[in-house]
């Protein structure tokens, strides 16, 4: 039998960033305000900030969330920009 060389990954919970995908008539909805506050506040709390964090947002979301998270891709970029944070492609990261 062939083997497949796999790697298994998985987002860094503690944000809200993978809560992008929820709608408003769902109980776990959470804004695009309040996904970014999430990143902040997750960041000020431990000492290594986001650090090898790996963040999960869905760049396809329903017609349902009018407030998409990708939308303010922009800030959180220049946010972690200014903070001197480096992103790294996840195939990057397989690569060392």
């Amino acid at each position: 039998t062939k083997q497949l060389q796999l790697q298994l990954l998985n987002y860094t919970p503690g944000t809200l960033t993978h809560a992008d995908y929820t709608t408003p008539a769902m109980k776990n909805y959470r804004s695009s305000e309040v996904i970014l506050n999430s990143v902040h506040e997750y960041e000020q709390k431990y000492p290594a900030g986001l650090n090898g964090f790996i963040l999960l947002m869905h760049i396809g979301t329903g017609p349902e969330r009018k407030d998409k998270f990708y939308n303010r891709l922009d800030e959180l970029l220049a946010w972690l920009q200014q903070k001197d944070y480096q992103p790294v492609a996840i195939n990057k990261l397989l690569e060392e």
